[in-house]
């Protein structure tokens, strides 16, 4: 069997990838950490559960048993843990694709940073933290308010803001017990950036952009909608943008996600993933464009020429609602809220009796309102609207 009909390689798991792969005709092994759930289906013929913190080897030992004497035709990651991994799979395969040093960039936030600072792409003021780092010099070095987060960590868990020097002091002592989980990676810190926040989303083959999306951040965290509505001008500098900051750190394939910040000095490097985004913006992609960027993210790997559009359709939206943590007493106004003008689909996933955990980051939610309208302040509109008339009441 050669490699181009061996079976995808699957890195981390995502429910959007199924249709992508029926449509494809093509089978998976999948490789996700120890204890993930992954649905059965008829086109994942293998699973295989890893630490994917632990020693390359061992993974490495486990996806060539599921293999046999096949040859992979693809490795893909789906998510954030997953995207050194994949990169250290695919060079070990012999696999085209990014590099393991490319993942390391994309991955790791210090090493990203530095990626961009060579290259003249504008970023917030940082550094890497230390055991011997103190309050004083970290607002001296980068002022107030600041923010601190792991240097390997997506959906802005564990990240703080800090607004002065007790609170510097507070997260650091903390930090120095053991409080923060880092995954064992370590924490950075960045001088706020007082700008309106996006991200682009874009198809990457060779080097160059074939396709790309931008994101309003019309809730931070929250809520979000795409295509967001820029001037022509203002579009065309954010695309220069990406398009640098994925040169930066070597991208030649696959799917990425770059947060940066529009401000008064110019654009600002926020963070770049290279993988498939949550929040949604996969159905949202789809809903407003028109193409499933799933199938479009696996004929990339397989050297296909994915179709993209020139111009979306729609404009489309979600907001994620999470009330904090509690048991849900009662969940009102989720009928109120699918009746509003161009709400498409209210998604609950608790009821009576259920626990809510705390939101550590962007991708945790129990409720989801999406809107479809042909105008973007529609879109708003509906979403405001719907998640005004839902209220949780929890114990």
């Amino acid at each position: 069997m050669s490699k181009g009909d061996g079976p995808l390689l699957l890195i981390g798991f995502r429910l959007g990838v199924l249709r992508a792969l029926r449509e494809l005709d093509r089978r998976a092994i999948v490789v996700v950490d120890r204890g993930r759930q992954v649905p059965a289906d008829e086109r994942i013929e293998a699973v295989r559960e890893v630490d994917l913190h632990g020693p390359i080897g061992a993974i490495e030992s486990q996806v060539r048993a599921a293999l046999g004497q096949r040859e992979p035709a693809a490795v893909l990651a789906l998510a954030e843990r997953t995207v050194v991994v994949a990169a250290h799979l695919r060079a070990a395969l012999g696999l085209p694709g990014n590099s393991p040093a490319t993942a390391l960039a994309c991955a790791d936030k210090v090493v990203m940073k530095r990626a961009m600072d060579a290259a003249g792409v504008p970023v917030a003021r940082w550094c890497e933290l230390r055991r011997d780092s103190t309050a004083a010099e970290l607002v001296e070095h980068l002022g107030l308010p600041l923010v601190i987060k792991p240097r390997r960590d997506s959906g802005g868990r564990q990240q703080r803001k800090l607004d002065d020097l007790p609170a510097v002091e507070l997260a650091l002592a903390e930090l120095a017990r053991g409080d923060g989980y880092d995954q064992g990676y370590g924490w950075l810190a960045e001088g706020w950036i007082d700008g309106v926040e996006m991200s682009v989303e874009s198809f990457v083959r060779g080097g160059a952009s074939l396709f790309a999306n931008p994101t309003e951040y019309f809730v931070r965290r929250h809520a979000n909608i795409l295509p967001a509505q820029l001037p022509q001008e203002t579009w065309s500098q954010v695309r220069e943008f990406a398009a640098a900051a994925v040169r930066a750190v070597g991208v030649e394939r696959g799917m990425t996600h770059l947060e940066l910040f529009q401000t008064a000095r110019g654009l600002v490097f926020g963070e770049l993933a290279v993988r498939p985004p949550g929040g949604r913006l996969m159905q949202l992609i789809e809903r407003a464009w028109g193409f499933d960027p799933w199938r479009a993210m696996l004929e990339l790997e397989l050297g296909l020429e994915p179709r993209f559009p020139h111009a979306p359709a729609r404009c489309a939206g979600v907001w994620l609602l999470h009330p904090g943590a509690g048991t849900v007493r009662a969940v009102q106004g989720i009928d109120q809220a699918r009746a509003v003008p161009d709400v498409r689909r209210v998604v609950l996933k608790v009821g009576r009796g259920d626990h809510v955990t705390e939101r550590l980051g962007s991708g945790q939610d129990v409720c989801a309102v999406y809107a479809e309208a042909e105008e973007r302040d529609a879109v708003a509109r509906a979403l405001s609207a719907a998640t005004d008339a839902i209220h949780f009441e929890l114990d």
